[in-house]
């Protein structure tokens, strides 16, 4: 099983809330529409109270994490600027990287999972943002790589958008 799978069946299974986002949340609705769409890492979205036992769970499945280009050490005071801050974590183990945002441009977490969409992945159920959203977010952000996304895919996007 690919790691993100197994990362959400794990996260499922405990009952840690998340929301897939970015690039790969997107990647999930092209494959139903027979487009591929590839990226480097999975970004799973986390109410801040949930990062703790994200990490903690992780952890047990062998991630390292990072924070502001900085380990992460399993330090409750640390943890705690990092929530205050609102900071990316970044999870990583053998080639495999899990982003763990805790919030995206645009969006509010409360919100993206009231109205989140499930897909499968592997088998394994999983909870996406809905795609508007998702592409919101993305403008809103308008770093060089979500510009460069959104341009490079504009026409396979708008297909999705009229197909969901």
């Amino acid at each position: 099983m690919h790691a993100y799978a197994e990362a959400c069946r794990q996260f499922g299974r405990a009952r840690i809330p998340y929301v897939i986002v970015g690039a790969f949340g997107i990647s999930l609705y092209s494959e139903g529409a027979g487009m591929v769409i590839t990226t480097g890492d999975c970004d799973l979205l986390l109410p801040a109270d949930a990062l703790a036992r994200a990490l903690d769970l992780l952890r047990g499945l062998g991630y390292d994490f990072e924070a502001g280009g900085e380990p992460l050490l399993p330090d409750p005071e640390i943890l705690q600027g990092v929530v205050r801050a609102r900071a990316n974590v970044v999870a990583h183990r053998e080639g495999v990287r899990i982003d763990l945002p805790l919030e995206i441009a645009g969006c509010d977490f409360p919100s993206l999972w009231k109205r989140r969409r499930r897909f499968r992945m592997e088998g394994v159920p999983v909870n996406v943002a809905p795609l508007e959203d998702i592409l919101r977010s993305k403008e809103l952000a308008a770093r060089p790589k979500d510009r460069l996304f959104l341009e490079t895919y504009r026409d396979a996007l708008a297909q999705l958008l009229g197909a969901d």
